[in-house]
């Protein structure tokens, strides 16, 4: 049976304390499968000890810092402040003994970046990472990224035996940006076997990661779970802004069971 889970941030847990403890009863009573944290940097400090007595005993997947805080690996130059900035994700990871820490590839020379992140994963060499695809570009962070392609992440893969995270908006709006087939791309990336995914409902024809809530875009949301097996593990990474409380979470989970 699949699995999904919803994602917090690890100041979510301070500065919305009330939502974090609904989440988490969530979870227990079985509405929600798994968390996904977002261990933000220099983190752990602060919040371990408002986090590990909610989280402790539950199925934690960890979200390590991307390019909106600072990470790249695709920057030679940037691979001691990368290993600052995930420190609070393995750290986490370490805590609540979860099995995978997702880690985006960088932004810079298509070629060189490639081999870059390569580079630093070796280094990194913690078996728990998890690269995600990409899409090409992020107009709120005016950047252009790597890991766009099956061939980007299979190469990724081959070269560094991490784990996969298959994000479906990023590769549908990376297609797109490329002019590529969507669906052979989609079939290519099943083919690598990902270990989990990212789902939102967004554009078909779009190259803007929306992150909407299930039936705000036209994806064909029974078809992409298609592409995923039957006990895969799937972040609902939906949702626009601040939460209030999970009843768009819990919106969203019912609607992905009743496909």
């Amino acid at each position: 049976m699949r699995k999904f889970g919803v994602k917090l941030f690890t100041n979510n847990f301070i500065n919305q304390p009330q939502l974090a403890e609904e989440c988490v009863k969530l979870i227990e009573n079985g509405t929600f499968d798994f968390l996904e944290l977002m261990a933000l940097p220099n983190s752990y400090n602060d919040t371990k000890d408002k986090i590990f007595p909610l989280a402790k005993g539950l199925r934690v997947v960890i979200h390590a810092p991307h390019q909106g805080q600072g990470m790249n690996t695709c920057d030679k130059d940037a691979y001691t402040n990368n290993r600052r900035l995930l420190d609070s994700a393995q750290r986490f990871a370490d805590l609540l003994n979860s099995e995978i820490i997702i880690l985006h590839v960088g932004e810079g020379n298509p070629q060189s970046g490639i081999d870059e992140t390569i580079s630093q994963f070796n280094l990194i060499a913690d078996e728990r990472i998890a690269v995600e695809n990409l899409p090409s570009y992020c107009p709120v962070d005016k950047m252009y990224f790597q890991g766009t392609s099956p061939d980007d992440i299979a190469r990724i893969k081959a070269e560094t035996g991490c784990k996969f995270c298959y994000d479906f908006c990023h590769g549908i709006c990376a297609s797109n940006s490329f002019g590529r087939d969507k669906i052979a791309d989609i079939k290519a990336y099943a083919a690598l076997q990902p270990d989990m995914y990212h789902l939102c409902d967004s554009d078909w024809q779009g190259t803007d990661d929306m992150h909407g809530h299930y039936g705000e875009g036209n994806y064909d949301l029974a078809n992409l779970l298609s592409f995923t097996s039957d006990n895969a593990i799937i972040t609902m990474e939906t949702g626009h802004s601040l939460p209030v409380d999970m009843s768009p979470w819990i919106q969203d989970v019912d609607y992905l069971r009743s496909l």
